[in-house]
């Protein structure tokens, strides 16, 4: 019995030890990008989409490549949450990461030059849901 915590103690020195990637927070996980192509099953969500909720105005940048991400700024330069999606012709989900605070979910509709955006922040206590509607720029 006395050897047991000395068996266990090079686990508990390791707990917590993660390796740790060197990419940027806002650039989304090589892993998580879905394998369906949204460039050829969803080419009118592809581009900047100007979000508003009457509280906020926020742009959403959808890629070629399945990466998301939500931004202050027009250009895509000032990240504040990000992730991978899959898309249709018409609807979309994925994941979200907010590198202060933790994930969630995205999930949305688009039309033409319309969109709806729904935000799973599972990270708030309880977990908040947050809507916004966007127009293609």
């Amino acid at each position: 019995m006395k050897l047991l915590p000395l068996l266990l103690l090079p686990l508990l020195l390791c707990a917590g030890c993660e390796d740790k990637e060197t990419r940027p927070w806002y650039a989304p996980p090589d892993t998580s990008v879905p394998s369906r192509d949204p460039s050829k099953s969803a080419p009118g969500l592809i581009g900047t989409w100007e979000l508003s909720n009457g509280a906020a105005t926020w742009y959403a940048h959808f890629g070629k490549d399945g990466a998301w991400r939500i931004s202050a700024d027009r250009a895509g330069k000032q990240i504040h949450v990000y992730g991978s999606y899959s898309a249709d012709d018409s609807s979309f989900q994925g994941s979200m990461t907010n590198p202060e605070a933790g994930s969630g979910s995205i999930a949305g509709y688009y039309n033409g030059r319309s969109l709806a955006l729904d935000f799973y922040e599972a990270w708030a206590s309880p977990p908040k849901h947050v809507s916004y509607t966007g127009k293609k720029l």
